[in-house]
């Protein structure tokens, strides 16, 4: 990754010119497999991750050509969690926060600092704005790095557990049927999200219903009872017997919302209608 100013030149030429360019930077061509001008600057591509180690070794010989210019190798990062931990040690000069230094000077962070590359460390939000004396930090690694990483370190005088932060990956849902599986796999025809009939323009005026679990409310309702859940970082669809109990609950939730709309009018008067005892002369 070169990263540019808003204003570098580069970022105004052609993909293909600039992958020309930067190939004529770096004795083998082949190690370029393309160039393109994203938003922090110019991301080098390479076929393999070996080759992309080869093109960082000329990083500064790219970076000059380039001028003004940080060549960086673009490496996803992990969050982890450490704590409880105490927000002011006790020093010799008085209390102190731990982030200001002596955490990454306790013997258990000194034994994996130099091999687990520590980017970010911070308390978390929570930690910040709790008045409780403990609190916990959040450090970013390397991913490469994450197996290196230890689940608890002795911090402090005390065993303290980390914990990884995994992406939490959306719930996946249908643009068609509106049911949580791909759009790409569905055979469905498109349903109205609101009243879960046939798909029609404009607004509608129906009333709500669920095609997931039948109920009073709208099908993109994140509180539907048969959304997949997440348990332990897993997320986890009911059962098939759970789900009909749900749908059953559903409609019965849905008739007890509308029973008062579309009653039968009532019968009209007989008044000026013939008896139809009575037959014709």
């Amino acid at each position: 990754m070169v990263r540019l100013n808003s204003e570098h030149e580069a970022r105004k030429t052609e993909p293909f010119l600039l992958r020309q360019q930067i190939q004529r930077m770096i004795p083998d061509p082949s190690l370029v497999a393309d160039a393109i001008v994203v938003p922090s600057g110019v991301a080098i591509l390479a076929p393999t991750p070996a080759k992309a180690a080869t093109i960082f070794q000329y990083k500064e010989i790219i970076a000059q050509r380039f001028g003004n210019a940080v060549v960086v190798r673009q490496e996803s990062w992990t969050t982890f969690v450490i704590g409880p931990l105490p927000k002011h040690i006790s020093t010799m000069n008085g209390p102190q926060d731990p982030l200001e230094g002596q955490l990454l000077q306790e013997p258990g962070f000194a034994s994996i600092r130099d091999e687990v590359p520590i980017r970010q460390m911070a308390w978390t939000r929570r930690s910040k704005e709790s008045s409780e004396p403990p609190g916990h930090v959040r450090i970013h690694v390397p991913e490469t790095k994450t197996n290196k990483f230890p689940s608890s370190l002795q911090l402090f005088g005390a065993a303290v557990g980390i914990q990884r932060i995994r992406e939490r990956k959306p719930v996946t849902t249908c643009e068609k049927c509106h049911g949580f599986l791909s759009t790409r796999t569905c055979a469905r025809q498109p349903r109205c999200n609101i009243c879960g009939t046939e798909k029609h323009e404009g607004s509608c005026a129906q009333p709500k219903r669920c095609l997931n679990s039948r109920g009073p409310y709208e099908s993109t309702s994140v509180f539907c009872p048969a959304r997949p859940c997440r348990k332990n970082g897993v997320l986890v669809r009911p059962t098939s017997a759970q789900l009909r109990l749900i749908r059953r609950t559903g409609r019965k939730g849905f008739k007890d919302a509308h029973h008062a709309e579309k009653t039968p009018e009532s019968t009209p008067s007989s008044v000026g209608t013939a008896d139809p005892k009575t037959k014709e002369s």
